[in-house]
């Protein structure tokens, strides 16, 4: 899939606005946000057990899940983060 940053936020913010409206400040304030689009590889941690983040990631195309490790070093999944395909996004 090929979507840009400004594409994808954009599908986040009406996806948002459908559930919370937002006023134009608000709508301004998130379309304002940096961003960049990366490629996470199936099966590499996102991030890593324990690191501090100083970002969010917006799932994009395919999913991503969410895990915590219990005391025998199982891991298991607390949540499933699947993508919305967005209306500007173009298959190819």
């Amino acid at each position: 899939m090929i979507c840009d940053t400004r594409s994808a936020m954009m599908s986040f913010v009406e996806r948002l606005h459908r559930r919370s409206p937002l006023n134009g400040e608000e709508l301004d304030a998130l379309l304002a946000l940096s961003g960049h689009t990366s490629v996470a590889r199936a099966n590499v941690d996102i991030v890593s057990l324990g690191q501090d983040t100083q970002h969010a990631c917006l799932v994009l195309d395919g999913l991503a899940g969410r895990f915590g490790q219990i005391v025998d070093g199982q891991r298991q999944i607390t949540a499933l983060y699947i993508a919305e395909i967005c209306a500007t996004c173009i298959r190819s």
